[in-house]
């Protein structure tokens, strides 16, 4: 997401009078919203499992780029590590 979605989440979470958290959390609120919403719709499972898949594939298959006898792949990201374990 956008990094200015970070001070918008802290004034979310953030302790404030009965007027703010009436008229101006829900305002940020709607705000941060608006923001995710794209964002989980452009990086949802269906459409960034491809991409990491055919990545980790051609990481496989092409040679290193420098001589060596054990190479190994290191990834973060719990299911797409667990799922090219085994496709």
């Amino acid at each position: 997401m956008d990094s200015s979605a970070i001070p918008l989440i802290d004034k979310i979470t953030a302790p404030g009078s009965w007027f703010t958290t009436l008229f101006y959390k829900p305002l940020y609120i709607f705000k941060a919203i608006t923001m995710a919403v794209p964002w989980i719709i452009k990086n949802r499972f269906s459409v960034t499992k491809p991409r990491v898949f055919e990545f980790v594939k051609k990481l496989r298959t092409s040679p290193p780029p420098f001589e060596t006898d054990n190479l190994k792949i290191g990834a973060a990201g719990f299911w797409y590590v667990v799922l090219s374990l085994f496709f």
